[in-house]
């Protein structure tokens, strides 16, 4: 992460632009969030939390992926495009992604627990 950071004397980071620099950072938030989940689930046998949070959406993989679209559709549908303008960037950027996220998987987890899961 710190490289990518470093990174941005020579390019900006810009996904985007699909710059080395947001490459190296995504990278590192990546391995960062594995070695974090590594921790939690095998060393410290946390696993309660894996299966409310995260397994619905591994078993509906599909749905999570094209949930966010739909949402954005729905949104814009109902004229209530203004609030994908708040917090874009910086810290609050990072919070509404955050956000954004859990409240994908807490649809996911809804629409797979009423058996409705996407497959090829």
């Amino acid at each position: 992460i710190i490289t990518g950071f470093l990174l941005t004397s020579i390019s900006r980071i810009s996904k985007n632009g699909g710059t080395p620099s947001w490459a190296v950072v995504c990278a590192g938030i990546c391995t960062l969030a594995y070695a974090i989940c590594y921790y939690l689930i095998d060393v410290k046998s946390q696993r309660g939390w894996v299966v409310t949070a995260i397994l619905p959406t591994a078993a509906n993989p599909l749905l999570a992926y094209i949930l966010p679209e739909l949402m954005i559709v729905l949104i814009m549908v109902l004229g209530l495009g203004k609030i994908l303008d708040f917090a874009n960037s910086g810290i609050p950027g990072i919070i509404r992604a955050f956000g954004w996220t859990a409240v994908i998987f807490w649809i996911t987890a809804i629409l797979t627990r009423q058996k409705i899961i996407l497959k090829f």
